[in-house]
């Protein structure tokens, strides 16, 4: 698996520097241009407006986790038009520098030397209009992966629909350090499947949403058995200088044997998703200590699953018969999420430092049912529980000279009520409190 993940970076990178001439129409004048920057003004690469160049660039990148340490690594990214050949590369080099926070028992030396991470998509529209083909593979934070698929749109651009194929594999051997939700993925299983997916866009009076459908079943070598059908709906409305949020969730599933990196969790995003975040991929930017469930609410948070912010590292015990059955994770639920941005009020849209960073303040409700049963027998769910609040979410938008990262939201939520409150709490209105990444809606 590592072998052949490091031959497709290679392919990668050496396709994105080769003339695609007949493939994508270009004129005679086409050229490459290459050129290496430390990533100072990230704008003056907009390859959406150089239609003619095929722009390469290049830089550091340094990161950190808890069982690496000190990550110094390099970036290649690359493309032309933002649609054809374009990629981007990671490799680090692992000090062990900084390590803490691993589990008793760990080999401190049995970290990964080097990791990397890669994607790549190209536009085939000369072949089947509208359509591109994505790549992606990993051999980072002791995950192995791969991601292959193909996207289609219609005329209008408002519908995408996609298939994908995406295998997964965590070795038992020194998996466990790298994990932030160390209860929560099995490891030395294959965890592969097969996905259909469908995106529409639209608007409507003063707002826009979004609705996704997502069909996924594990397949082809798969050491797991799971099957589900899930729907999000996300609004956003303009209320004079309000914004209203709004999201509504709804999956039902089956199966014999679930992934628990990929089951549905009452109040966050699953393992599998948070794998993906540089976050989140692994403990040591969060303390795994912070991630984990118990009898009370805990303070890490990542958009995703149903939302429930209030009942973040809850274990959610009820009692059914003469068991005690946890309602933290199952395979159906339903949710419905609000936000109600007031940021404008205070002014904060126009501070200063607007360019870089990205203050929004809200008032937010949470609302959610979760199964709580066995996944191969008919859906029993827990009691419906809820919770509401306030928060603030900083969005940093560049990131200097040191490394290149996607936009990424920081949250500081106030859940300070919640229907259910645990056994050990006084009551449903108390203060608490999560420290977030990213969004859900």
């Amino acid at each position: 698996m590592r072998k052949s993940a490091h031959i497709v970076v290679l392919i990668l990178a050496l396709t994105s520097c080769v003339s695609a001439q007949q493939e994508m129409e270009l004129t005679d004048t086409t050229k490459l241009r290459a050129y290496i920057q430390f990533m100072y003004y990230p704008e003056q690469w907009q390859p959406e407006r150089d239609t003619i160049n095929y722009v390469l660039e290049g830089g550091p990148d340094i990161w950190y986790n808890g069982y690496d340490g000190l990550k110094l690594g390099v970036q290649l990214a690359g493309g032309l038009a933002d649609r054809h050949h374009v990629f981007n590369a990671f490799l680090w080099a692992h000090t062990g520098i900084g390590q803490y926070g691993l589990p008793d028992g760990s080999d401190r030396y049995g970290f990964m030397p080097l990791s990397f991470s890669g994607d790549y998509r190209t536009s085939l529209h000369s072949y089947w209009r509208n359509s591109t083909v994505r790549l992606a593979v990993r051999a980072l934070d002791g995950l192995y992966g791969g991601k292959v698929g193909l996207t289609k749109g219609n005329r209008k651009g408002d519908i995408t629909f996609g298939l994908w194929f995406k295998a997964m594999y965590r070795p038992e051997r020194n998996g466990l350090p790298y994990l932030l939700d160390r209860q929560h993925w099995d490891m030395g299983r294959w965890n592969n499947s097969f996905a259909a997916t469908l995106e529409y866009q639209y608007s409507y009076g003063t707002g826009t949403g979004e609705l996704d459908m997502v069909l996924r079943s594990s397949n082809l070598g798969s050491d797991h058995d799971y099957h589900y059908i899930r729907t999000t709906a996300i609004n956003r409305t303009e209320l004079w200088m309000l914004k209203l949020h709004s999201r509504v969730f709804l999956q039902l599933g089956y199966g014999t044997d679930w992934a628990s990196e990929s089951m549905l969790y009452l109040d966050r995003a699953s393992p599998e998703e948070m794998a993906d975040s540089r976050l989140t991929g692994s403990a040591g930017i969060f303390p795994s200590q912070w991630a984990e469930y118990g009898v009370v609410q805990n303070h890490f948070h990542h958009g995703g699953g149903l939302n429930l912010r209030g009942y973040s590292g809850y274990l959610a015990p009820e009692q059914r018969g003469d068991e005690i059955l946890m309602a933290h994770s199952g395979v159906h639920g339903a949710a419905v999420n609000l936000e109600l941005e007031f940021d404008r009020l205070l002014g904060s849209d126009k501070w200063p430092m607007r360019k870089y960073l990205r203050l929004n303040t809200y008032f937010f409700a949470d609302a959610g049912i979760i199964s709580i049963n066995a996944s191969d027998a008919a859906p029993a769910f827990a009691m419906p529980r809820a919770d509401a609040g306030v928060g603030v979410a900083f969005t940093v938008r560049q990131w200097g000279p040191i490394t290149r990262l996607h936009p990424i939201t920081l949250r500081f939520d106030m859940p300070l009520f919640v229907s259910r409150p645990a056994a050990l709490q006084p009551g449903p209105w108390q203060f608490r409190w999560v420290l977030g990444v990213a969004r859900a809606f």
